[in-house]
């Protein structure tokens, strides 16, 4: 099932020119855990997650996170 997550991760493989070999190739991740992932299937762990932030030049942002009262 399609996310968002899914969506903006093709859309910046694609932008970017690459193929899902090329990625898997750049990052150590195997191409099917990358068609998984943008398919919606998965998501990846925070160690696989940042290593694809990496080729686009992204980082991660998380938000504060503050205690409910």
């Amino acid at each position: 099932m399609k996310n968002r997550f899914s969506e903006i991760l093709k859309a910046c493989r694609k932008n970017s020119g690459f193929t899902q070999q090329q990625i898997a190739t750049l990052t150590g991740i195997n191409k099917m855990s990358i068609s998984n992932w943008e398919t919606g299937r998965f998501v990846p762990n925070i160690v696989d997650y940042e290593k694809i932030l990496n080729v686009y030049g992204l980082t991660l942002m998380v938000g504060k996170l503050e205690e409910r009262k």
